[in-house]
This record gives structure tokens, sequence and C-alpha cells, in this order.
């Protein structure tokens, strides 16, 4: 399913607004989707973050514990997508992937948010016909280089 502003009540749709279970397990499944390894993938995290504000809002306290995360985690790509201005002061989520007229948009757009989330990408802070352009950061040119030369990297643990 392409998660977009239009699709978006299907992903909570079928629980009581009080049941944090099913609404954890009904946005944990759609992410797992999404990566091809599920939560296996060092980005789970990020995603699951990035789609569960939608619902939960971004106040890092409050994902913290929904998604069952240690709070400085959460606080630290908080900081990181508030930076980029992908997640407004007000609590909201400016995500160009609810937007995507299509499927390859959306997933260039839901790995550009998860990039800036993991620290690899931030906000250069100009935009080229009102698109964000972003910058790779240190540790984002540090993760490519040694993909590039086949070394592991580091997990972010969380």
């Amino acid at each position: 399913m392409l998660l977009t502003l239009a699709t978006l009540p299907e992903l909570y749709s079928g629980y009581n607004p009080l049941d944090d279970i099913v609404r954890f397990n009904n946005i944990y499944d759609f992410v797992e989707a999404v990566f091809d390894v599920g939560d296996k993938d060092d980005s789970f995290p990020f995603g699951l973050l990035l789609i569960a504000a939608i619902s939960e809002g971004t106040n890092p306290d409050t994902l913290a514990d929904f998604c069952e995360m240690p709070l400085s985690f959460v606080t630290e790509v908080a900081d990181r997508l508030t930076a980029a201005e992908i997640w407004p002061n007000d609590g909201s989520v400016n995500y160009e992937f609810l937007t995507a007229e299509s499927e390859e948009l959306w997933d260039f757009w839901f790995v550009t948010s998860t990039l800036v989330a993991e620290g690899q990408l931030a906000w250069a802070g100009e935009r080229r016909d009102k698109i964000k352009v972003y910058k790779l950061t240190e540790a984002g040119l540090l993760e490519r280089t040694n993909h590039a030369l086949g070394k592991s990297h580091s997990s972010n643990d969380c």
C-alpha cells in the first residue's frame, strides 16, 4: 500500500483510538513491509519513528514510550528531523512522501527522510524549485565510504 494522505486512514482502521498495542502493531507491520529484511534492517527504528509520528505526534517522550525506545535515541532523531523541518515545532509532520504521486517518489522521499533521521543527510538550508536540498553529513560520508570499501558499519543501537 502506498501511504499517502488519502490512504493514511487505512493504516489505522479497525482499532479503538485508545488501543496503543493494536495501533503500534499496525505501524510496525507497515514499516516491516517497507524494509526488505523487516526489523533486521539498521534503518528500521528510524522508519518506525517516522511513521509513528504521523499518529502520535513528534514529542520525543511520547514517541519513546509508544515505540519502547530510549528517550536519548528518540531525542537525537527528533533534533535532526526538526533541524531539517521534516518535523515542524508544532508537533506535526512535513513528509514529502505523503504527497508522492507514485510509488517511486514515495520510496525516494521515505528513504530521504530516513537518512535524515539516521544523521546521514541534513538539509542544506536551501530549496530548488520548492524542493529541499540535502547534503551528506560526516556520518553519511563515512557510511558511504565504508560501504564502498566493503567494510561493515556500526549499527545504530536503540
